[in-house]
């Protein structure tokens, strides 16, 4: 009897235990995380910021697709402020590349990168913009110093969580949105069974310069007319995608959620928020352009987005 009691006990504390780390593990991934953590990555757009560094005011203005637009009285408030601005909407990418073009990039991601670190430090990047920089003039310097001085204001008051910018207008990010919606719906359409996608943009090219598709053998067409199929059915510049997957909008129709919300836990595969990206609604489409209609749909299998 004595040892069934000591048994009976230890059962009820593992299971208080297991209840109370249950309940831990709900608030912070249904609670603290998206409505905590995810928020401080945002970038402030509204009221004053107090910047030491900055010889005069500066003026942001967002546009509608949330676009900074900097007024300044001088070049070096206007690069300062440029690089602040840019630290806020995208530090991470920033570092990031930095690390890239320095082959450092396992001081970020660990052992699995040296390989790809000793590849990157042979191209001679980082010894290249060395060379560029000592070949400067005074004020092509006094730019790029006030634009890195702007960074550093940002970072000076900003850490851990801050630093990692959710700007859901980027055509990097919202491109990728775009090429994940495309490949699901050719895997879903039957023309595949796995897809991967890619997209090359260019400044000042409002569409893609480059659509390359890869269907790894599995393609009932050549991969170069999947391609072809893709860039005319599929809408792939900055303006059209906000439209099609009505970026704009979806704070307000969701209640001020959704960024929130896609912050954190990964921003594709998610069914839990119904993002516009996941949906399968142009698979039947493609099946009837392509002449395809026997094909058998099957959406459970591999889409890939680079």
């Amino acid at each position: 009897m004595k040892f069934r009691r000591v048994v009976t006990r230890v059962m009820m504390g593992i299971v208080v235990l297991a209840l109370i780390a249950a309940a831990g593990g709900a608030f912070i991934f249904l609670s603290y995380l998206p409505k905590t953590v995810a928020p401080q990555s945002f970038p402030q757009i509204n009221g004053q910021i107090h910047v030491a560094g900055l010889t005069a005011l500066v003026d942001v203005y967002r546009d509608a697709m949330g676009i900074p637009n900097i007024y300044a009285s001088t070049s070096h408030d206007l690069f300062f402020a440029q690089g602040y601005v840019h630290a806020q909407d995208r530090f991470w990418q920033m570092d990031a590349w930095r690390h890239i073009g320095a082959g450092r990039l396992s001081e970020m991601f660990g052992k699995a990168q040296l390989e790809t670190d000793v590849f990157l430090r042979t191209l001679g990047w980082e010894q290249t913009a060395e060379a560029e920089w000592a070949q400067l003039g005074p004020d092509s310097r006094a730019i790029l110093q006030a634009y890195a001085d702007g960074v550093n204001a940002y970072l000076k008051d900003h850490s851990g969580a801050a630093l990692s910018g959710k700007d859901p207008l980027r055509i990097d990010r919202i491109g990728a949105y775009a090429a994940r919606y495309a490949a699901k719906n050719v895997v879903a359409s039957g023309l595949a069974d796995e897809c991967e996608l890619q997209l090359s943009y260019a400044i000042s090219r409002s569409r893609p310069v480059s659509i390359q598709v890869e269907t790894f053998g599995t393609g009932k067409l050549a991969d170069d007319k999947i391609a072809a199929l893709i860039e005319k059915n599929f809408e792939f510049r900055l303006a059209g995608i906000l439209r099609q997957f009505n970026l704009r909008q979806l704070p307000s129709l969701r209640k001020g959620e959704f960024y929130r919300k896609l912050a954190a836990y990964g921003q594709m595969g998610r069914t839990d928020i119904e993002a516009p990206w996941e949906s399968l609604d142009m698979a039947d489409r493609l099946r009837e352009i392509a002449g395809q209609r026997k094909l058998k749909s099957n959406p459970a299998h591999k889409s890939k987005v680079n």
